[in-house]
């Protein structure tokens, strides 16, 4: 079993951290029990941290993800190495305690004790940076089709002046560059 004592050491190390933290316990089936979490952990799926902490991990991933999850959970218990999630995927979903969906980026560490394996996962809410992303892939689309509108003549559809000006200073540029 887990010693109180270390629960109690990881729990005075994260509570006061501005990411939400949680501790999963590896059991002999890898169940995924929340075994400590802190207030942003908590605030950030809406839950207090007695109703985390008493929970499985599964209660706060979407449907379509919960199948392979027990299977990726023992995976990365027997094989673990600290990773980014999210990240290198794109997006990470999770549920919020109201069903609303959250995209999120999760660090896991496996911490290796006397007492057994036991996952760290550091998550950070990017709802906000992903919008944002996706507000400015938009305008930055936008900007290149009214930029596209500048250099064609909207009635004869043929390039217009600015487009043989834009091309005649590229090429002085180039010939610039290579001589």
């Amino acid at each position: 079993a887990l010693s109180t004592h270390l629960v109690d050491r990881i729990g005075l190390s994260i509570l006061g951290c501005p990411n939400a933290y949680g501790v999963e316990k590896d059991k002999v089936q890898t169940d995924g029990s929340i075994i400590k979490a802190n207030e942003q952990m908590a605030k950030l799926f809406g839950y207090s941290v007695e109703e985390i902490e008493n929970m499985n991990v599964s209660n706060l991933i979407p449907d379509n993800v919960k199948r392979s999850h027990p299977t990726d959970m023992k995976n990365y218990f027997e094989h673990g190495e600290t990773r980014k999630m999210g990240e290198e995927r794109g997006k990470l979903q999770a549920i919020r305690k109201n069903g609303e969906p959250l995209t999120i980026e999760i660090t896991l560490s496996l911490i290796q004790t006397r007492y057994g394996k036991n996952a760290l996962a550091i998550i950070r809410d990017v709802s906000e940076k992903q919008e944002l992303i996706e507000s400015l892939q938009n305008q930055l689309k936008e900007i290149e089709e009214l930029e596209a509108l500048t250099i064609i003549d909207s009635l004869t559809k043929v390039n217009n002046k600015r487009y043989f000006e834009d091309q005649i200073q590229q090429e002085f540029e180039n010939f610039k560059r290579h001589h």
